[in-house]
Parts: structure tokens; C-alpha cells; sequence
């Protein structure tokens, strides 16, 4: 069952994940009144797999478009200024499915 609910970004944050330190990239969280969630490190990329270097270099170019493209909705310059921007959360079941940043009320 899919469901949608208005919320903003809690926490914001680009580096490694805290503990496991070879994730590396954008992590978000999401709240409203009663409910919060976090994105899954969606826009994260082991930056130790080795597999290929062209495989690499194309994970961590998609972390840095994906973080460029959610910037630029929130008009914003930094990744610690998206904390309280406003944000429109789809879930399925209890699963975030999707966010985008409400750009019509920034």
C-alpha cells in the first residue's frame, strides 16, 4: 500500500557512514509530526570495491550528480543547509519508496 506523507530533512549529512566506514557518500533522514525515516544510504557507494576502476569512478560520479540534483531543488549551496527543507516522502508499506524536495513552497 503506498502512501505519501509531508515531512522535512532531519539530518543531512555527506561522508562515511559512522560505522561502516567504507560506505561513503550522502545520507539523509526524513521526519514529520509522528514518523521519521532514513534514506538507506541510497546515495552511497562502497568506495573500497574493487571490481573495476570504471565501476567505481561511475558509482561515485552518480552519488555526486544524485547530491548536485538535490542541491539545486533545494536551492542550496551546502549539504548542511538541507536540514528543514521541505520534503514530500512516498511510502510503500512502511518503506520509503521515493522523496522529492517541494520546490513549489521554497
Amino acid at each position: 500500500m503506498e502512501r505519501k506523507e509531508l515531512g522535512k530533512i532531519r539530518t543531512a549529512a555527506f561522508g562515511m557512514v559512522h560505522d561502516r566506514p567504507y560506505i561513503f557518500g550522502l545520507q539523509l533522514s526524513f521526519g514529520g509530526d509522528s514518523w521519521g525515516v532514513g534514506d538507506g544510504g541510497v546515495n552511497c557507494f562502497n568506495i573500497e570495491y574493487k571490481k573495476s576502476e570504471s565501476e567505481s569512478a561511475e558509482a561515485a560520479l552518480r552519488v555526486m550528480r544524485e547530491t548536485h540534483r538535490i542541491l539545486s531543488e533545494a536551492k542550496v549551496g551546502s549539504v548542511a543547509d538541507l536540514i528543514g527543507i521541505p520534503v514530500e516522502i512516498t511510502f510503500d508499506g512502511s518503506m520509503l519508496k521515493s522523496f522529492r524536495i517541494l520546490t513549489e513552497v521554497l
